[in-house]
């Protein structure tokens, strides 16, 4: 009886033991699985009231139900000579100036109803950027540098239909930088290559 007894002993041990070990090699240690809006969030935010050593990161608000997704240039080439109609937002979450007008962008695309805004990394895909580049300039007959952050791009049936990039610092960015926005998401809206600001 003693013998049957130490046996069970272990055996409830090692029953704990091995469940244990499940649980955490599972990922059941209470992982998040989040979406691209939260995603987006949390990458922004989670640098609020904090420095790199050489530079205060601007503290910025953003809505877990944004419209952002999380791309790649070779998925934008493909939507690109798809000739779909959409939105891509080239972005550093590092950078001020990505900071200073994230806030704007996603207020305009919620008051214009826009349900998805694409999102490039820039820090991620670096080196991978040049065919996309490339693509850009072509279809736009321009040289600029459409990559360049913060970027912006409209872009309809293989057009480039509004770009908006950089900041004016003489003027109140958060507006400035809104009104912008608000033009971009209207000319995509009538799919014009004409657009007028």
């Amino acid at each position: 009886m003693v013998f049957i007894g130490g046996i069970m002993k272990k055996f409830i041990t090692s029953t704990v033991i091995v469940l244990t070990l499940l649980l955490l090699v599972t990922g059941c240690n209470k992982t998040k699985n989040l979406t691209d809006s939260e995603k987006f969030k949390e990458e922004y935010e989670s640098l609020n009231k904090k420095d790199n050593g050489e530079v205060n990161y601007i503290n910025v608000k953003i809505n877990k139900e944004n419209p952002i997704v999380y791309t790649t240039p070779k998925e934008v080439i493909d939507k690109i000579n798809n000739k779909d109609l959409f939105v891509v937002y080239f972005g550093n979450s590092k950078k001020n100036e990505n900071r200073q007008i994230v806030e704007s962008l996603l207020e305009s695309a919620k008051e214009k109803e826009v349900d998805k805004i694409y999102y490039i990394d820039t820090r991620k895909y670096a080196n991978d950027l040049e065919d996309l580049r490339s693509l850009l300039k072509e279809i736009s007959g321009k040289e600029d540098d459409y990559t360049s952050v913060p970027s912006v791009i409209a872009i309809s049936k293989k057009k480039i239909v509004q770009y908006e990039t950089g900041i004016d610092t003489d003027k109140d960015i958060k507006t400035y930088s809104k009104n912008k926005f608000n033009c971009l998401f209207k000319c995509l809206s009538e799919e014009s290559t004409t657009c007028k600001k």
